[in-house]
């Protein structure tokens, strides 16, 4: 997997994580976007140490 590649996979992932955390806040009430961007983020961040990780374990 190429670096590109992964970059592609955490942020399409993200985003759908982004969107669901801010879609289920949504019905109770809160703010989308806020949700929305704070999942992003905490996922893009997450994800990307999980991929780095299994980067560098099969290289």
């Amino acid at each position: 997997m190429s670096g590109l590649e992964a970059i592609i996979y955490v942020v399409s992932i993200s985003l759908v994580v982004g969107l669901l955390s801010g879609w289920m806040v949504q019905k109770k009430g809160y703010s989308f976007k806020q949700y929305f961007v704070s999942g992003f983020i905490a996922s893009c961040g997450i994800l990307g140490i999980v991929f780095k990780i299994i980067m560098d374990y099969l290289n």
